[in-house]
């Protein structure tokens, strides 16, 4: 009974690999949003996902560069707090911003820009 057990899981195990599509490597094809940050006087559109983001273009320049998001802050055009995270214990960041949010609103964005390749 368990080599039966063993055989099927195998055999489905097999059948979903063979039948499962290849993962993709370009991030901007599985996350469609990006929005623009400003560092430094240099204008980079980043795609938009959680964590690690390839940026897409600097000053309008394809990149192979990578934006490693350690905090965000928002503030709405009454002054109110909308958005304040950080990571702990966060090495040496670059304090961005975030142009993607509405008219009135200041968004910072604390990352680490990795040199293009």
């Amino acid at each position: 009974m368990r080599r039966l057990i063993a055989c099927v899981f195998a055999s489905a195990s097999l059948g979903l690999m063979v039948l499962a599509p290849g993962a993709g490597a370009d991030p901007t094809n599985h996350f469609t949003v990006s929005f623009t940050i400003i560092c430094d006087g240099q204008s980079l559109l980043i795609v938009s996902k959680p964590g690690s983001s390839n940026v897409i273009t600097v000053n309008g320049q394809p990149s192979t560069s990578v934006s490693v998001l350690f905090g965000l802050h928002v503030t709405d055009d009454q002054g109110n707090i909308v958005v304040d995270f950080q990571k702990p214990g966060n090495p040496p960041v670059q304090t961005c911003t975030d142009t993607s949010w509405p008219s009135g609103w200041t968004a910072t964005a604390e990352t680490i820009i990795t040199p293009a390749h």
